[in-house]
């Protein structure tokens, strides 16, 4: 396996992810149009996403939905590692 075969992965897994993100986001703001609109009824997740949206916070279910909190946790590890070897 060569190095852009590899990078290729790792860009596809990105991509995968970000769609999944993107997607929750999409569904909630339509779901968010149809029921400030009274098509449909406001669930306790659009509540609470029409919260956080309104206080300028992520909603809870696009931070499960994403899983980039924890990456950048890892992320932070890997620095400490790297100070350390230094």
């Amino acid at each position: 396996m060569d190095a852009l075969s590899s990078m290729n992965i790792f860009l596809r897994q990105e991509i995968d992810r970000m769609q999944r993100v993107i997607t929750a986001v999409r569904n909630t703001l339509m779901d968010l149009k149809l029921a400030i609109d009274g098509t449909i009824i406001m669930s306790e997740n659009l509540k609470d996403a029409l919260d956080n949206i309104y206080d300028a916070r992520v909603p809870a279910l696009w931070k499960k939905v994403s899983l980039l909190l924890g990456r950048r946790n890892r992320f932070r590890q890997f620095d400490f590692l790297g100070a350390y070897f230094s």
